[in-house]
């Protein structure tokens, strides 16, 4: 995974997320499938890339099915603005 220059709490251990009836849990510790960083979370998150295409760069690591069910876990419509403020 390529080295980005990121805030030490971002890494401060692992993290386990927890999915279930349409709502997320977070807490420390965990089993590591998939490995990832703040700003790779973030694009996640925000819908601008999904994890597979992370992935293909090089910015997550997991086996597919686990990089498969995360991507469904944040499928939604792609980000957009308006154009007026």
């Amino acid at each position: 995974m390529p080295k980005r220059q990121t805030r030490p709490h971002n890494h401060a251990g692992r993290w386990q997320v927890r999915i279930a009836d349409s709502a997320a849990a977070v807490q420390p510790g965990g089993r590591s499938e998939i490995r990832l960083d703040a700003p790779a979370l973030a694009a996640i998150y925000s819908g601008y890339l999904s994890p597979l295409e992370l992935a293909a760069t090089g910015q997550v690591e997991g086996p597919r099915e686990a990089l498969a069910a995360l991507q469904a876990a944040f499928t939604g419509p792609p980000p957009w603005m308006r154009e007026q403020f």
